[in-house]
């Protein structure tokens, strides 16, 4: 498999698709599960609240910030987790996944997918979302979609990091990771973390999350449980 461009410096530069050849599915013997959590080192930074300027009757006027979310254990929300230089194992399965417009603003925030997956993207809004979709330079979707339950399927067939925004509501911004190997979570609230049928190995375990950028470290699994936390700096 070849590994997902650095997207430490921006998501402009995954310009590109990954070639799926490189990645062959295999059976894997005695493989081992990676779990773990990632966590904030260093104290939260104290961001603004998104200040909401337009259709104030449905988006309202303020909300959090959504571009970094810490549990009261310092776990963070919405980090990639992947192994970045695994060349086989089990099947990569392009399925269905949902990007909901609600209140003005994207559920949810960030996801990963494998590459090949049908993205359904849903306006539950009474009033127009234009949905930005970029892959680096390229616009992957542009869909202005200006009513109330309205639905369009799109299918993702470049692995990389696509960003989010609404031309509209200019707060409005989120994140797809379309992963080209199956080897990939994204952490929940407490951000935790479970990668699981991990052939045998020595490999580079990389987390990435929109604000406090990428890291990287390796891991050697074993049969059964492997446990691999995580610090981001602060930033």
């Amino acid at each position: 498999m070849s590994r997902l461009p650095n997207i430490l410096v921006a998501a402009s530069v995954l310009a590109s698709g990954v070639a799926l050849a490189d990645y062959t599915t295999a059976d894997v013997t005695g493989g081992g599960t990676i779990s773990g959590k990632v966590t904030l080192s260093g104290a939260k930074p104290d961001l603004p609240p998104e200040k909401r300027d337009k259709n104030p009757d449905v988006c309202g006027t303020t909300a959090p910030n959504q571009t970094l979310q810490v549990s009261d254990s310092g776990g963070i929300k919405f980090v990639v987790v992947y192994l970045k230089d695994i060349t086989k194992g089990k099947a990569l399965t392009a399925g269905t996944a949902e990007l909901n417009q609600e209140k003005c603003a994207y559920h949810p925030h960030a996801q990963a997918i494998p590459v090949g997956t049908t993205l359904t993207v849903l306006n539950s809004d009474p009033i127009l979302h234009n949905v930005h979709a970029s892959l680096g330079a390229s616009t992957v979707f542009n869909y202005a979609m200006p009513l109330k339950g309205q639905k369009i399927p799109k299918k993702l067939s470049k692995a990389g990091f696509v960003k989010l925004k609404c031309d509209v509501h200019g707060w409005m911004n989120g994140a797809i990771a379309v992963m080209d190997n199956p080897y990939f979570a994204i952490t929940d609230d407490n951000g935790n973390f479970t990668i699981d049928n991990v052939p045998p190995g020595t490999y580079t375990l990389a987390v990435w999350h929109e604000r406090l950028g990428e890291k990287s470290q390796p891991v050697t699994v074993a049969a059964g449980a492997n446990k691999a936390d995580i610090s981001l700096a602060s930033k």
